[in-house]
């Protein structure tokens, strides 16, 4: 049985059901990536440039074995091959095709993949990134509480013209996050049965269609009373995008370092880059949400006032 989806713009079929992905219902030769269940070599890639422990790339191929789940064989930004473990738990395995896999695709494809979520704010979105643990995920929850719409979370895709590509309708959280924001554990799914980590269903506030990115905020934690925002001006903003990247181990095992400065300095020229810095003591999130409010409000002003001088003056 075959399988059809939408992710980042993409249309999928897939051997192996994928329940997070929006479904999608298109002709066979209309597929852009086909996602397959067939033996895979367990030396890895005939040649490749880069041997890592349990992950080979070389040129428009990755090859990934993970222990007790499985060797993913992904090529050519089109073809995702997979073969699972004996008695490996498929939940497991459809984690690392939505993420290690899916994102060696888009790299593959030459796309900018960010490092976390992208939350529609008026007719723009902005993206939260840093490392793992920050509040990423949380930020957007908490985004997705007041009502607004999600866009990405995790991976944020970003296409040549600057625009977030819609991703899974889900925020995953860590259990103190969803106590957090108050919402009742039993009602989620755990992503895997081994991880006190949850998926949050978003279908009725997930964003279906490209949106423009406004500004990036790089989520820090620091021992402090209050929240500090410092836009990053001129180039300086491609340091932060370069490190906030996805998988960033790909880019140059897979010869994609040009492309990859390229989609950076892009986004540097028509996107905001916001370093915050948050108090590492508990975690203010309505206050977070607010400063952030706050901070597009000002930038949304004052380029309201700049075209309006520019008007005046023509």
């Amino acid at each position: 049985m075959k399988f059809c989806y939408q992710v980042f713009g993409l249309r999928l079929e897939s051997e192996v059901a994928l329940p997070r992905l929006a479904p999608g219902s298109v002709e066979a030769s209309q597929f852009d990536v086909s996602i397959r269940l067939a033996p895979i070599a367990s030396q890895g890639l005939p040649s490749p440039i880069t041997i890592y422990p349990r992950l080979q790339l070389a040129p428009n191929a990755a090859w990934l074995s993970v222990d007790g789940v499985g060797r993913f064989l992904v090529m050519n930004g089109n073809l995702i091959l997979i073969d699972p473990a004996n008695h490996a738990d498929m939940q497991t395995v459809c984690l690392y095709v939505l993420g290690s896999c899916l994102g060696a695709i888009m790299h593959q494809r030459k796309r900018l993949i960010l490092h976390g979520n992208a939350i529609k704010v008026g007719k723009e979105a902005i993206i939260f990134v840093g490392p793992s643990g920050v509040g990423k995920s949380t930020a957007a929850a908490g985004f997705y509480k007041r009502g607004y719409s999600i866009l990405a979370d995790d991976l944020s895709v970003i296409d040549n013209s600057n625009n977030v590509l819609p991703s899974y309708p889900q925020i995953k959280l860590w259990a103190d996050a969803i106590d957090r924001l108050s919402y009742d554990r039993s009602r989620f799914e755990r992503i895997r049965s081994q991880v006190d980590k949850f998926e949050m269903p978003i279908k009725e506030q997930f964003h279906k269609e490209p949106v423009r990115v406004n500004t990036v905020y790089v989520l820090h934690k620091d021992a402090r009373s209050d929240f500090l925002f410092e836009e990053v001006t001129g180039m300086r903003k491609v340091i932060p995008l370069r490190n906030e990247t996805y998988r960033k181990i790909y880019i140059r095992g897979m010869g994609l370092s040009t492309a990859h400065a390229e989609n950076c300095i892009r986004l540097a020229q028509g996107a905001r880059v916001v370093h915050v810095v948050r108090p590492e003591s508990g975690f203010e999130l309505e206050a977070l949400i607010d400063r952030t409010l706050e901070d597009l409000t000002k930038q949304l002003g004052a380029a309201h006032r700049g075209a309006t001088v520019a008007n005046s003056s023509t």
